[in-house]
Formats: structure tokens, sequence, C-alpha cells
């Protein structure tokens, strides 16, 4: 069985006898990733209550995809002038470092995993979806349009 795309050699083969190491690995990865994911999934729910209404919306107007709506973020800073962020800025820089900085603070040059991430985002959906259920970023946009 191949490893993995056709650029590789023909020698580069899975073991025959390695299925049972493979799964191991898979399950000791899966618990790495959950305690992640819950680890992301806790630290939003202590931060929501100090994230405004505004910076919620624009989050589900991009259906809580934070890989790209940090990303926009920290391309999106003016710091030609000074950096001046708003108050909820800090509670993501805390949370986040290099994916929001847009200066290179040397206390926020780490990066968190996609775990992690990906749970701070459904602790952030989920609690928005406790105040506008049914509405996802998609459908909130489209109300605002008719």
């Amino acid at each position: 069985m191949r490893l993995s795309t056709s650029r590789d050699p023909d020698y580069a083969e899975r073991p025959a006898d390695a299925d049972a190491q493979l799964s191991a690995a898979r399950e000791a990865l899966l618990a790495s990733a959950r305690t992640e994911f819950q680890r992301g999934y806790r630290e939003a729910l202590e931060d929501v209550g100090n994230i405004d209404w505004r910076t919620m919306e624009n989050l589900a107007d991009h259906e809580f995809n934070l890989f790209t709506v940090l990303e926009g973020w920290r391309r999106g800073w003016d710091v030609s002038n000074g950096f001046s962020p708003p108050e909820w800025f800090q509670i993501f820089m805390k949370r986040f470092g290099a994916m929001i900085d847009p200066i290179g603070f040397d206390q926020f040059s780490f990066t968190p995993s996609r775990p992690y991430v990906r749970g701070y985002a459904a602790a952030l959906r989920d609690a928005w979806a406790t105040v506008e259920p049914g509405v996802d970023g998609a459908e909130a946009n489209s109300e605002g349009s008719e």
C-alpha cells in the first residue's frame, strides 16, 4: 500500500505488519487532539463574555472559521501610525498569538494547535447559537439584504 501520492517512489510502501502500530499511533494522536480541542472549547467559554456582539457577528458572518478570520484581522491592522487595537484584541492575542499578532511581539510568538483553534471556534459557535438559534453566518448576511 502506497503512503501518499503518486509522486512517491515505488518503494514507498507501508510495511504489511504496521497496521497495529498505526492504529495505536492514531489512538494516541486522537487523545492528544481531543485534549487540545477541549482546552480550546473551555477557554472560549471563559472568554466569550468579554467579546463584544459586533465581533461575534463578524465571526458568525465568517462561519466561525478562525483560521481565515484571524489571518484577515492580522493583515488588516494599520500599524504604521501606532497600534491601538480594540479591547477584545487582547483576548485573541492571548489565545492565538502569531495567528493574529500584526507586530510580532515576543510574548505572542506562538501558534496554537489546529484542534485548539477548532475547539475555540466550536464553543464560540455554540455560544452564538444560544442567542441566535438557527442563524448561521450565511443566514445572518442574507437577513440584512432583504
